[in-house]
């Protein structure tokens, strides 16, 4: 890229595109006057595009208006299911039998609990044994410095198609979404929660645990506070996964309507986890669920520790803590 050559002073320009859009500064004119003492009109045009474009972060409303105006997606386009972030996840092929790495609260720069080795040879693993997808529950920043961003930008693996959700520490960090364009094979949603459906099995995946609508707020911080709140578990997803606790946990149990709902908390990629689970596989299957935890020992070799294998057409009480 010959036009900006430092990639933090193209971060910089596009959040600052994105700041003047939500200022009013919404069309070309504006904006190029809002920036021009610091960036070229090339310079603006070229971000300008990434974001409309590549990114897909802003949209520009041609129907409506003689001169074109942009608007953020966030404010509007991204509420839409029909976008591009908020598509369902569901393969053409349900015959298929889909194999996902799930990952959570990497926290990339935290010194005590950072390990990019440990994330890479994970990344390895997953894909020395067919995992098609990763899936990361959120926090993948400890949300304190820039260094992270270059640590991401320089070392994180883009060996596998990833989708990572926003957690309570990734909040820290203004304009996350723009970091897609640094690795393809990343793709970051700026919400802490998404559904979707493999197989004909709806997921409800979120960085902090969801129950219902009923209990949005509800905080879970040991697999024994799901036996208070398990007959609120929603009854529209068969599979709610979660991050946050650091610490792997799956738990089985019937909702109101006597229906199986599986909860699955995906421990910590991190140092803090070492001789314990640091990752899961998913594969789903017809009505079946199987999970393979994964351990890590102190020379980060990635091995399997436990399997479960959940029906959602049997009813079965199931707490585990790994």
């Amino acid at each position: 890229m010959a036009i900006i050559d430092n990639y933090e002073n193209y971060f910089d320009l596009m959040c600052k595109i994105k700041d003047a859009i939500k200022t009013g500064y919404n069309s070309i004119d504006k904006i190029y006057l809002y920036l021009s003492k610091k960036y070229s009109k090339e310079e603006i045009r070229y971000c300008l595009n990434k974001l409309l474009v590549d990114d897909e972060s802003i949209i520009r409303n041609d129907f409506f208006y003689k001169q074109s105006e942009y608007e953020t997606v966030n404010d509007r386009a991204r509420k839409s299911k029909y976008t591009k972030h908020y598509k369902s996840f569901t393969d053409d092929d349900p015959n298929k039998r889909k194999r996902i790495l799930l990952i959570s609260d990497t926290h990339i720069g935290n010194n005590d609990l950072e390990n990019m080795n440990l994330i890479r040879n994970i990344y390895e693993y997953a894909e020395q044994n067919n995992c098609d997808y990763v899936f990361h529950q959120g926090d993948l920043f400890e949300g304190n410095s820039p260094h992270e961003i270059k640590t991401f930008i320089r070392n994180y693996p883009n060996n596998l198609k990833t989708i990572c959700i926003m957690g309570n520490h990734d909040k820290k960090i203004k304009s996350l979404k723009e970091l897609n364009y640094y690795n393809d094979s990343v793709n970051i949603y700026e919400t802490d929660c998404w559904e979707t459906s493999i197989n004909n099995i709806p997921i409800h995946l979120s960085h902090r645990l969801y129950i219902s609508w009923i209990l949005d707020d509800k905080r879970i911080n040991s697999i024994n506070d799901l036996d208070d709140v398990k007959k609120w578990i929603s009854n529209n997803y068969n599979l709610l996964i979660s991050g946050h606790l650091h610490q792997g946990i799956i738990y089985s149990e019937n909702n109101y309507e006597n229906k199986q709902v599986f909860y699955v908390g995906v421990p910590s990629l991190s140092n803090i986890n070492i001789n314990k689970s640091v990752a899961y596989i998913l594969e789903i299957d017809n009505n079946f669920i199987h999970i393979t935890v994964l351990s890590a020992d102190p020379n980060l070799h990635i091995s399997e520790i436990d399997d479960i294998n959940l029906d959602i057409n049997t009813c079965k009480t199931l707490k585990k803590v790994f």
